[in-house]
């Protein structure tokens, strides 16, 4: 049964003691201010930049730590033709002396006539391929007759921006302009309709039929790849589009969409196809009319008076083509003019963009803030989005996956993607220039699937986006998974078959399902909150499928067809069997969590097990309800924790969004008694004030001892609250370190971690900040992003995996600290030890970056590991090593490619050379019930395997219980070395979970 009390306790039972409060605020007086960014690294499509900041920690020294971020876009830099150095791409049109213009300062080449009718657009791509183009006219097709109702004519460019050329009244027969703009990904080509086009009747066309398209002429062009996306029904009627990959740049799909009204317009999808009509190769993009029939009846009736006989009235079943138009120079012609009064102030826009797609195979990284300054392109089939990720965006740029991307989706419980503003500082490295304070809408989209290649989107969170997701046409049937979007203009722009969601919260979103596509959406355990509309269609009649719904404040649900049962209604219109109404708020905050549920409302155990098995078993471990919160506070005696928030695994299930659970959050709590953590515990760390220089969430002082005792299927988890909760609400992140030990009491606190995951976001804080004199122990234990920082005090290390952690072990305390066993996959090792005969050895260092020695430290000879002490360690051929390198060690031709099993992703191959690679046997470090392989086999006293180890386990999933009393073989033997005999200095909690019948408890 779960259990419904109060969970929200602000701990102020405890000894008040200002000692942390006081520790904050008598450092921000005197840091130093953080140097300016500067650029450290370019590439074509980014710039890495970087600054120092001088942290002072609570033990009043002061330390300087690197910020930096990468900054993508697509084209942002070209090599300079003389020094052949990355230079940053310009945005520039220049008019040249013979009335042309041009932009060259780009990886892409640009070249615009003065007059579009005597001239073409000439597109030199990055890898030298020539297009040259000029649009021929706008016509009717209703599928058997066509007509043109517009061609192209005399026009002199205008220079309207420093990267926008308009042609205006560009053809005879409509009030249309033609506008160029450059941009660092590409060329965008707009047809601007300024005026209502004639009825299609007046030429004998169908109207329920007829397409309006525009036809864009090209010369001579290059062997073109051609791609086909089916296009949802828009105004009755279904098109494909084509792609078109002109070597490394692409021709993505348009849209069509009305500018210079009060309201927004999400617009249109524009078709595209790649055709020979006589001949001669023609760009054809056409839009059902039907489908802008809210947009055309915006436009003004018509300027132009068209002339006698300048085009055919009358529809014929063969496009009556102009004669070709070859571009010449002529002596008469006028040059380019400069205007700051030609840009058009109201229209419908017609466009395509050609775009750079040359970033293939990106891999966002976990421990990285990115920012996208200007549109990104995505190629390849192994393009990457890990757990941890910080991806921030300018306003109206966004993230596209062409049409053959494919995506591999890397995250987990606690480990999220986060997509946010540029503005936004609440998460991630801030960006030079923000503000601070988001305002509006930002990415557009954050994600834009232009393929079917879409993966399950689990554990993202979009907030200030125009748009969040849109995904394309086709057979694709994408699920989405416990993801947050927030604060959105449109949240997503779904396409498609069926589109399924579980588990996802939308919270204060203008328009929740954008100009829908897709036949169904299927939702269960969604949870809306203060809703505009919750979906506008592109045509038909969408159904929603909807289970243990909340829909609290949606005030229009739009054109849909809402179907289900089991939901639960708060101020907004019901519908469906089983259903819950609330009269009052049935949410409450705690942090940044604004959607648990209040204990005791009508939204509890009211939905149906009968939903997605996958979604109902992941519910198990998760919660609707707030963690206890610890704040500013010195707890007087020892603290004992254990999960003490439900969660949803019995009975039926509730209604709404669940979070990762979490049963503790603490703020500047700083400790001189114990804190005995439990197995499957879960705390949030946090800062309650703004932490102007520090901020940590539990500080560790004089004797007391830290023990994260959790176990291999219920680790204890430790994350910044931002990782869980979908907002900042009124915390900070705890930017010094999650844990720290700072303070210099004496004799100094001690660590000691089993089966625990920490995780840092990007590279956001320190996991744990140690510099006192205890002797800490880590072991079993995973670290995700940030740092490990380590002075002074020796620390050690033991079958752990750091996942892209900054791990900066400089001990000195004339102790010898030993590394055994453990994974670094890519992050820093940088280990600098005072002592010669440090046990380092048995581990993986995976593309790890590995600093060399400081002389000062260790002397002039740079000696830091012994044969008899080291050796057996693992490194990727042309990545860091140690120094020495011995002949034990391996030197692997490539990365693992790692497996996944029951207890996470990092086991080795069958054939790896690190299997029985080590110094010993593994029941002489501990690893006796353990294994790197997905078969289970445990290692006993077999040669240890190199790397992070997980407990055995058997078919289910289990940890080994060789004996069946149900205490799992690696608990009964804590000293790991197949003796079976209890050891109470490594073991000092146990939980016995599934005792049996006649078992003895010790």
């Amino acid at each position: 049964m779960k259990a419904f009390s109060n969970y929200i306790i602000f701990a102020s039972f405890f000894g008040a003691s200002l000692c942390g409060a006081q520790q904050v605020a008598s450092g921000q007086s005197s840091v130093t201010p953080p140097t300016p960014y500067s650029v450290v690294a370019s590439g074509a499509n980014s710039r890495v930049w970087e600054r120092t900041l001088n942290v002072q920690g609570p033990n009043g020294q002061s330390t300087s730590e690197i910020e930096r971020f990468t900054e993508l876009a697509t084209g942002l830099n070209y090599q300079d033709p003389t020094t052949g150095q990355w230079v940053p791409s310009q945005e520039e049109i220049e008019v040249l002396p013979n009335g042309t213009a041009a932009a060259t300062q780009g990886q892409h080449k640009v070249y615009f006539p003065g007059n579009i009718y005597q001239g073409e657009i000439e597109l030199v791509t990055p890898d030298g391929i020539q297009l040259q183009s000029r649009p021929m006219g706008i016509s009717y097709d209703d599928g058997a007759k066509n007509v043109f109702i517009a061609i192209l004519t005399n026009s002199i460019g205008q220079l309207v921006s420093s990267n926008q050329i308009i042609y205006p009244n560009a053809f005879e027969g409509l009030d249309a302009d033609l506008l160029y703009t450059y941009t660092k990904s590409g060329l965008e080509q707009n047809i601007i309709i300024r005026s209502m086009p004639p009825s299609p009747a007046a030429s004998g066309l169908n109207l329920a039929t007829t397409r309006l398209q525009v036809l864009t002429e090209f010369f001579d062009p290059p062997k073109t790849a051609v791609s086909t996306t089916p296009i949802p029904s828009q105004g009755g009627i279904a098109l494909n589009d084509e792609s078109l990959d002109f070597g490394v740049m692409r021709m993505m799909q348009g849209r069509a969409f009305l500018f210079g009204t009060d309201a927004s317009d999400a617009g249109v999808w524009v078709a595209k196809s790649w055709v020979q009509i006589d001949g001669r190769q023609f760009l054809v993009e056409e839009i059902p009319l039907a489908a802008l029939a809210n947009q055309l009846a915006a436009l003004p009736a018509p300027q132009i008076t068209q002339k006698a006989g300048a085009l055919p009235m009358i529809a014929s079943h063969t496009l009556q083509l102009p004669p070709q138009h070859l571009a010449k120079a002529s002596p008469f012609a006028l040059p380019m003019q400069l205007s700051q009064n030609a840009f058009p102030s109201k229209g419908l826009v017609f466009d395509y963009q050609t775009l750079s797609a040359n970033t293939t195979n990106y891999d966002f990284q976990g421990d990285t803030t990115y920012y996208i300054s200007g549109n990104v392109i995505l190629s390849g089939t192994n393009n990457i989005f890990e757990g941890g990720t910080v991806i921030k965006y300018a306003r109206g740029y966004g993230i596209t996956l062409s049409s053959s991307a494919a995506v591999n989706w890397v995250t987990g419980a606690y480990r999220p993607v986060i997509f946010t503003a540029v503005d936004d500082n609440a998460v991630g490295q801030a960006i030079t220039g923000s503000s601070g304070s988001p305002s509006g809408y930002y990415a557009n989209a954050a994600l834009d699937f232009a393929g079917t290649n879409i993966p399950t989107i689990s554990h993202a969170r979009f907030a200030y986006v125009q748009t969040g997701v849109i995904t394309a046409a086709g057979n694709s049937v994408p699920y989405f998974y416990d993801d947050q979007f927030v604060q959105c203009q449109y949240a997503a722009q779904f396409n498609g078959s069926t589109i399924y969601l579980r588990n996802t919260l939308f919270a204060n979103v203008q328009t929740n399902f954008v100009n829908v596509g897709a036949t169904n959406l299927n939702l269960q355990n969604v949870t809306f909150n203060n809703i505009t509309v919750l979906a506008t269609v592109l045509s038909g009649t969408p159904n929603l499928f909807l289970t243990n719904c909340i829909f609290a404040n949606v005030t229009n649900y739009g054109p849909v067809l809402t179907n289900g049962g089991y939901n639960g209604f708060y101020n907004s219109t019901s519908f469906g069997a089983n259903s819950q109404t609330s009269i009052s708020n049935p949410f409450q905050t705690v942090g940044g969590g604004g959607y648990y549920l209040t204990n005791g409302g009508n939204f509890l155990n009211a939905g149906t097990a009968n939903i997605d098995p996958v979604l109902l078993a992941s519910l198990g471990n998760r919660t609707v309800f707030p963690p206890t919160v610890y704040s500013l506070v010195a707890p007087s005696s020892d603290l004992n924790l254990s999960p003490v928030v439900a969660r949803d695994d019995s009975g039926n299930p509730d209604l709404g969004y669940h979070y990762d659970p979490l049963d503790y959050a603490f703020g500047v709590v700083y400790c001189t008694n114990n804190i005995f953590i439990n197995p499957g515990t879960a705390i949030a760390l946090f800062t309650p004030t703004n932490p102007a220089v520090y901020g940590y969430g539990i500080g560790l002082n004089d004797a007391a001892q830290m023990v994260c005792q959790g176990e291999a299927n219920q680790l204890i988890h430790l994350a910044v609250y931002n990782e869980v909760q979908e907002s900042a609400g009124s915390w900070y992140e705890p930017t010094y370190a999650l844990v720290t030990d700072s303070f210099g009491g004496s004799p100094g606190p001690i660590i000691n971690s089993r089966f625990a995951d920490w995780s840092v976001p990007a590279q956001d804080a320190s996991l744990a900040n140690l510099d006192n004199s205890g002797i800490d122990a880590f072991s079993d234990s995973q670290f995700h992003g940030g740092q490990f920082d380590v002075e002074y005090q020796s620390v050690n290390i033991t079958n752990c995996l750091f996942e892209r952690v900054d791990v900066e072990y400089t001990p000195n305390d004339g102790n010898t600290p030993s590394i055994i066993n453990n994974s670094f996959w890519n992050g820093t090792f940088n280990f600098q030890s005072t002592v010669t005969n440090t046990p380092v050895k048995n581990n993986l260092f995976d593309q790890t970056i590995i600093p060399p020695p400081v002389s000062h430290r260790v002397g002039a000879t740079h000696v830091i590991y012994l044969a008899s002490n080291a050796g057996h360690n693992a490194y990727v051929t042309n990545g860091n090593t140690l120094d020495p390198v011995f002949p034990s060690d391996v030197i692997l031709s490539n990365s693992p490619v790692y497996q996944s099993s029951w207890f996470g992703n990092y086991y080795l191959p069958p054939a790896s050379p690190l299997i029985n690679a080590g110094s010993t046997t593994a029941d002489q470090v501990g690893l006796y019930h353990f294994t790197t392989q997905t078969n289970q086999i445990p290692e006993t006293n077999s040669i240890v395997d190199i790397g992070y180890h997980y407990v055995a386990t058997d078919q289910y999933g289990n940890p080994l219980d060789s004996n069946g009393d149900g205490i799992p073989d690696y608990l009964e033997d804590p000293a790991g070395n197949g003796s079976g005999n209890w050891n109470a200095t490594m073991f000092l909690n146990v939980l016995i979970t599934q005792p049996q019948n006649g078992s003895t408890i010790p």
